[in-house]
């Protein structure tokens, strides 16, 4: 990923800020103003180039199915930027340190009151995940996930992307712009992208698709040898469901 802008910017900040001085005298005839907020704008320039990472390391994930639930920090996002292999770095992020990461999802999902009438399916879900019956535990997730977009849409019909787009509005009447963090902007990117998820429409008359597919899967056409980041991947979405659910 290198040679991008964001890191010709970042290389180049102490030249970024001179020019930014030299505009300010010229134009503006502001160079007390400058001298005064030289350090101010390094830190806006900085902080400009870690947003500009930040949000291609986001873009990086949905392109490979995945909803970042938990908090995304700029040097998690840079790592993300850099790395050949966005699979490989999620999958140390969560399976490593005995799963620890994976298993505060799962608890969150388990603690939230959206799933409270789901305990049943979702402790059989999570038996078949440690049994590593993955394609098993994919397809309970994704019951739990339809029956979770028709709770928070308030729309019962089997349309995901009328119960998508019910669910987006309902966030823009929930959430105040100042009440936006990382987390909400991760789920509301994946959302935006929902197409591009595992719950894409994907032809069966197609080769099929090397990654994880609802389609494919619920209707028994998968060869796919399923595995545990294909389970990861669809439980994140059932934590984006949660989360959302709990907006205030």
């Amino acid at each position: 990923m290198a040679g991008t802008l964001y890191d010709w910017v970042k290389d180049n900040a102490d030249s970024v800020q001179a020019l930014i001085g030299c505009v300010s005298n010229l134009l503006y005839k502001f160079q007390n103003w400058y001298d005064e907020n030289a350090e101010t704008l390094t830190e806006y320039v900085e902080a400009f180039v870690d947003f500009g990472i930040w949000s291609v390391a986001v873009d990086r994930l949905i392109k490979n199915q995945i909803i970042f639930t938990d908090y995304l920090s700029n040097e998690f996002a840079r790592e993300i930027y850099e790395t050949d292999d966005v699979d490989a770095l999620i999958s140390k992020y969560y399976f490593e340190n005995n799963h620890q990461c994976l298993k505060a999802v799962i608890s969150r999902c388990e603690g939230s009151e959206l799933l409270r009438d789901y305990d049943d399916l979702f402790s059989q879900i999570i038996a078949a995940y440690y049994d590593k019956h993955y394609q098993l535990a994919c397809l309970g997730l994704y019951a739990i996930i339809d029956g979770s977009m028709s709770v928070i849409s308030g729309d019962n019909s089997t349309s995901f992307k009328n119960r998508i787009s019910k669910i987006k509005q309902k966030i823009g009447e929930k959430v105040e712009l100042s009440d936006v963090d990382r987390r909400f902007l991760c789920i509301g990117l994946a959302l935006k992208s929902f197409d591009q998820s595992a719950f894409c429409n994907s032809s069966f008359y197609n080769i099929e698709p090397d990654c994880v597919n609802r389609h494919w899967d619920m209707h028994g056409r998968t060869r796919r040898s399923h595995t545990e980041l294909d389970f990861l991947k669809i439980l994140l979405w059932v934590d984006a469901m949660v989360y959302i659910d709990d907006l205030d």
